[in-house]
């Protein structure tokens, strides 16, 4: 009898390592999945550019798989680091990131303030408040002007903030982002990700919710999406 405790005892505390390991430190298998994963995006979206993959890591905070990827146009070098997850089936591309030291700051400030001009202007009949276009430039890219179609490694990403929320239905939300998308793709605009919101007021000035401000602000609708990949009502969130 006490020999089968002392297995049960041992096979629990293995467990509990393992357990904590893989939290802290991804397991195998998912590893190589999103390796795989990151060497077949790398292929597909970059035919004709020189990188190198480093060896990649477990981010414990975000549940995703870290990879240093080193871009080569001789003379020049860029690095990025680009995330994929979900957790135990990694298989997705979760964010891709410049690293500081390889960006032009002067012209990347420069240029995104250009872009969001631009697209302000080109959706200006639409009811919708801010609007933040986001590139990074790479130093010494050989493009000297921004365009609409500037093609740097990682395309721009565009944030989209709707006015407060009035009581719009989802349909209402969806049918305008639709119709804003068209627009961007009708341009030829280039960027990676369009992500927009819309917020609701909370009046608390009752003091219901405590620890509250007495008006305050919820997330009502947001959603993300790519050039020519089309959106449905099911991709509200």
């Amino acid at each position: 009898m006490k020999k089968w405790l002392s297995i049960l005892l041992a096979l629990v505390i293995t467990g509990s390592v393992l357990f904590g390991y893989n939290e802290f430190n991804g397991n195998f298998i998912s590893k190589q999945i999103a390796k795989s994963t990151i060497k077949a995006y790398l292929t597909e979206y970059y035919p004709n550019t020189s990188f190198r993959v480093e060896k990649g890591s477990y981010n414990f905070k975000f549940n995703t798989y870290d990879f240093d990827v080193t871009f080569n146009e001789e003379p020049n070098y860029w690095n990025y680091t680009f995330e994929v997850g979900p957790k135990y089936v990694p298989n997705t591309i979760e964010a891709k990131m410049m690293h500081y030291d390889s960006r032009d700051e002067t012209k990347s400030n420069d240029w995104s303030d250009q872009g969001s001009q631009y697209i302000k202007n080109l959706l200006e009949t639409f009811p919708i408040g801010n609007i933040f276009y986001s590139i990074d430039v790479p130093n010494q890219f050989s493009q000297t002007k921004w365009t609409p179609t500037v093609n740097v490694i990682v395309p721009p990403s565009i944030t989209m903030e709707f006015p407060l929320y009035k009581g719009e239905t989802k349909e209402e939300f969806i049918k305008i982002v639709q119709e804003i998308q068209s627009v961007l793709d009708a341009d030829d605009i280039k960027y990676d990700t369009v992500f927009i919101y819309m917020d609701e007021q909370i009046d608390n000035r009752d003091g219901k919710k405590e620890g509250y401000a007495s008006l305050y602000y919820e997330r009502k609708y947001n959603i993300e999406f790519q050039a020519n990949v089309p959106v449905t009502i099911d991709d509200i969130h």
